[in-house]
């Protein structure tokens, strides 16, 4: 039988994988990094993930490899252990959130380009495109703003 303090945790886990998943990640990619989030210590192995869990191995290895090839999770090995013990990448979720600005970046221009090979005849159309690129220009220019603050306030807490 589950303490309170197990099924909050369980509970919890669960609202993250729910709050990743709406965020575009599959369920079990959500799930793996909330039970790595509550780790006590903060790595778990495999099994020790599929048992937390109670999804499929493939599940479990799909969202691993996933997260392992967007450097969000890594692994560890223990001296005179064989198993691997999987971890958050303590600057992982930073490290996404730049890479998808700088994806992001490029839609301005793209969307201008669009514009430009379009006809007339759809002048709101063409319009909407053009506010949607000024939306982005926008918030690359305010996210990188803030990334830049973020990292001034960083350096001076160390």
């Amino acid at each position: 039988m589950k303490t309170d303090k197990e099924q909050n945790v369980k509970e919890l886990v669960e609202r993250i994988g729910v709050a990743m998943e709406m965020g575009g990640l599959q369920p079990a990619v959500g799930r793996v990094l909330g039970c790595l989030m509550v780790s006590d210590p903060p790595y778990k192995t495999f099994d020790e993930i599929q048992g937390y869990l109670g999804i499929s191995k493939s599940a479990v290895s799909n969202a691993l490899n996933g997260l392992m090839s967007r450097e969000i999770v890594d692994y560890m090995t223990l001296p005179g252990e064989r198993k691997r013990y999987f971890q958050l990448v303590q600057t992982g979720m930073i490290s996404q959130m730049k890479t998808k600005l700088a994806r992001h970046s490029a839609m301005p221009e793209l969307l201008r380009a669009v514009v430009q090979v379009r006809s007339n005849k759809y002048p709101e159309f063409n319009k909407n495109l053009l506010e949607i690129c000024d939306f982005f220009s926008f918030m690359e220019k305010e996210m990188l703003a803030s990334l830049d603050k973020w990292e001034k306030l960083k350096a001076k807490k160390s």
